[in-house]
């Protein structure tokens, strides 16, 4: 178990890769996820730059990444996500996010930025709205935007669930805001890869450069191989006043 997880079961843990609480006060963010299959310390977020505990969270504290240099890095593993990409792509990744601001291509998080890449990329723009990138490395496997000003505001907390299932025929990837707000967008007819993501996984910033740093509050990050249920999901929301796992 990496230090500084915790113990005390009061969600279902099932399937859970990984959760950034984003609690720390300096060092690396911790995964505190304790489930039967855990990435353990190799999914700690080395940090560049951030601030941490700040923000008004609904549950904790928060890290500002704030859109000029910072950004975190989880590990050097280049398949500890791939179950995100590859051919039996399931996942649900849920976090608490504040945006301050949004700018082309302001990177969420994940590994890829090219379809000639590996991997999965949760990304938002301009038109405040979230979009998903999946690729095989020559081809992209899942590519779509929510509606425009999917981000609601640029003063206010909203919880987001993004899910993805490559199993099924149509609305692969699901998007939700403050357990309702649903969007989807289907998958290519392009197979997916089941080699290695091309970049580790990163927060805050495109994987491949030193470009596309997200400028929001972030906390309650966790990070899913399996489908959430809505009732899951309703129960994390809690009404707005968010609950933790652990």
């Amino acid at each position: 178990m990496a230090s500084g997880k915790q113990s005390a079961v009061t969600f279902d843990d099932t399937s859970l890769k990984a959760y950034w609480k984003f609690n720390e006060a300096s060092g690396d963010i911790i995964n505190q996820s304790a489930s039967g299959v855990d990435l353990g310390a190799g999914a700690d977020l080395q940090i560049t730059g951030a601030t941490y505990q700040t923000g008004t969270p609904p549950i904790g504290n928060s890290m500002l990444f704030d859109g000029v240099n910072d950004f975190g890095v989880a590990g050097t593993s280049l398949s500890q996500f791939n179950y995100m990409h590859n051919t039996t792509a399931l996942w649900t990744v849920a976090w608490w996010m504040k945006a301050r601001s949004t700018a082309v291509d302001e990177f969420v998080f994940g590994e890829p930025q090219g379809a000639a890449q590996i991997g999965t990329t949760i990304r938002f723009s301009s038109a405040q709205n979230f979009e998903i990138v999946i690729v095989n490395g020559g081809a992209v496997i899942a590519n779509g935007l929510t509606s425009t000003n999917y981000v609601p505001d640029l003063t206010s907390w909203h919880f987001y669930v993004s899910t993805y299932d490559q199993s099924l025929g149509t609305l692969n990837w699901k998007m939700r805001r403050d357990d309702a707000n649903q969007e989807t967008i289907n998958k290519t007819v392009n197979t997916p890869s089941n080699a290695n993501a091309t970049y580790a996984h990163h927060f805050a910033r495109r994987a491949d450069s030193s470009a596309g740093f997200g400028d929001f509050y972030i906390s309650e990050c966790s990070n899913w191989n399996k489908i959430m249920s809505a009732s899951d999901q309703t129960s994390l929301y809690d009404g707005g006043a968010g609950k933790e796992i652990y």
